[in-house]
């Protein structure tokens, strides 16, 4: 029999790639969306609201809060907006989790602090993911190769080196190394990106150092989901990919790395 997973990552991941290169921003919106509005049903879940009316809720106060930002925010002042609700959350994340790694102690508690939480999170994730497509598909293309590198290396440097956990109450399959060469390898192909693309030649420590930012952010991110699911006490953030869980399963590293690649992105551009 065929592994679910890959057949899931088979259908999806084609989707995705055709929905970048050949929609238009406004429809890549509503696709992005529609992943923006099932994750935050399962944050809901996540975050402890118990009925599926308060879940149905918090689903459609995301919908709203997104379609009320998406007009504002996302022609001239996204990439400042988003990186400052993004780093200042992140940060508070990476706390979060060193806490809980040291003492077993987490701050997570009700459904109103883990609401705002999700909005911090999924927010600003799919407006700096619509702002990179408005741009340039590529520049957006580029960030989803970012972290499938990292992914890769990744596990491929964890399973072969790897033996100090990174953050074994959290997440014991992670460790060091893997981080480490995920760091190493996505560093060194934005530096061969730069070295190709003539125009950020001069540019290319910062663009070795916005991909090891971005890396580290998504790390982050995929940590933090750990934490919640843990406090929760649950595998999955959902089902509704076969072989991979949730939405939130997929996208908890894109929720981090994304804002911080935009603004990167933002940074570079002006240089040039």
């Amino acid at each position: 029999m065929v592994n679910p997973r890959y057949v899931t990552a088979a259908v999806l991941a084609p989707a995705v790639l055709a929905g970048m290169l050949w929609l238009p921003t406004a429809g890549l919106a509503a696709l992005f969306g529609f992943f923006l509005l099932v994750g935050a049903w399962e944050w809901a879940a996540l975050g402890g609201f118990e009925s599926s009316t308060s879940r149905l809720v918090y689903t459609v106060l995301t919908g709203v809060l997104a379609a009320a930002c998406y007009p504002t925010l996302l022609p001239a002042a996204a990439p400042g907006v988003v990186f400052a609700l993004a780093s200042v959350w992140w940060a508070v994340a990476g706390a979060l989790i060193v806490l809980y790694q040291v003492s077993g102690v987490t701050w997570l508690r009700g459904p109103v602090q883990l609401s705002i939480i999700g909005w911090c999170a999924l927010l600003p994730a799919w407006l700096g993911i619509l702002w990179l497509h408005a741009r340039s598909p590529g520049l957006l293309i580029g960030l989803f190769l970012l972290i499938w590198l990292a992914d890769t290396a990744a596990y491929l440097g964890g399973r072969r080196w790897g033996k100090r956990k990174l953050a074994s109450r959290v997440s014991p399959g992670k460790t060091w190394f893997g981080v480490a060469s995920a760091v190493v390898a996505v560093a060194a192909a934005a530096g061969v990106a730069a070295f190709v693309w003539t125009p950020l030649a001069a540019h290319r420590p910062l663009a070795m150092v916005g991909a090891a930012l971005t890396v580290v952010a998504a790390v982050i991110g995929d940590l933090f989901e750990s934490l919640v699911k843990r406090r929760r006490g649950v595998k999955d953030s959902g089902n509704l990919l076969p072989g991979h869980g949730g939405v939130l399963d997929r996208i908890d590293s894109l929720l981090a790395a994304a804002p911080i690649y935009a603004y990167g992105v933002n940074k570079v551009v002006h240089l040039l």
